[in-house]
């Protein structure tokens, strides 16, 4: 089960209702989704070839300047 950040902070102020605490882990995990779908689109526009190249070029550009 996903548990985001925000839960993990908050939890110890007030007690977070179910739904907010769904909200946050469909939030989670839609962040997680487009970052993947983010890279790998980067990699196809930028003709990676493997997956090494993927962490040796684009990762790094990816995690500097995040888009």
């Amino acid at each position: 089960m996903i548990e985001h950040t925000a839960i993990r902070r908050y939890r110890h102020i007030r007690i977070l209702s179910e739904l907010e605490i769904v909200s946050l882990m469909f939030s989670a995990l839609n962040s997680k989704i487009l970052t993947g779908l983010n890279i790998a689109i980067g990699a196809k526009e930028n003709k990676m070839e493997s997956f090494s190249d993927l962490n040796t070029f684009f990762l790094p550009k990816y995690i500097e300047n995040p888009q």
